[in-house]
């Protein structure tokens, strides 16, 4: 409700005025030449400010958890500068913390597989979708995200679980 209140005194605020300037102008019979370039700039700035409006208004690209709030209400922001993080709903992932000296293996692992400590029989397939660029200086690891495509209900946010690999032999536990 507050947020549709909001919206409305945002459009009343930007367009209201203007456009009310801008439609008072044009039904003046015969407008001189001075009062159409006074039209035309009112267009052009009703235009501006519409334009501006419309980036005030946070919209997401698709369903999802919103992670992170990088914001406090009522906080001025730039534009691109990141707001919230919102994790896609369709696929969870698992973030790992890998040595540097086993990162080798990981890349090398035909099979990854994951499963929770909560629920341990029940084995998820998994892919490595991200592996950070540069170690961490203070663990010396490599953060590593690891996807979960067919993750069911049981797979929720937060939980604890575990990765493994498997190369040539048993499946080894990261």
């Amino acid at each position: 409700q507050a947020l549709a209140r909001a919206d409305r005194f945002n459009d009343m605020a930007i367009a209201g005025p203007a456009q009310q300037l801008v439609d008072e102008a044009a039904a003046v019979p015969a407008p001189g030449p001075v009062l159409r370039g006074q039209i035309e700039r009112l267009k052009a700035q009703l235009a501006v400010a519409q334009n501006q409006a419309a980036y005030a208004t946070l919209v997401a690209t698709g369903d999802g958890v919103i992670t992170a709030v990088s914001a406090e209400a009522g906080q001025v922001v730039t534009a691109g500068q990141v707001v919230m993080k919102l994790a896609d709903e369709s696929e969870r992932e698992i973030a790992i913390a890998v040595p540097e000296n086993r990162l080798a293996e990981l890349k090398a692992a035909r099979q990854i597989v994951a499963f929770l400590w909560a629920n341990p029989k029940q084995i998820y397939p998994a892919t490595v979708r991200e592996i950070a660029p540069s170690v961490d200086p203070v663990t010396r690891t490599f953060a590593v995200r690891v996807a979960v495509p067919s993750g069911d209900a049981a797979l929720q946010w937060g939980m604890t679980a575990n990765v493994a690999l498997t190369a040539d032999g048993p499946p080894d536990v990261a």
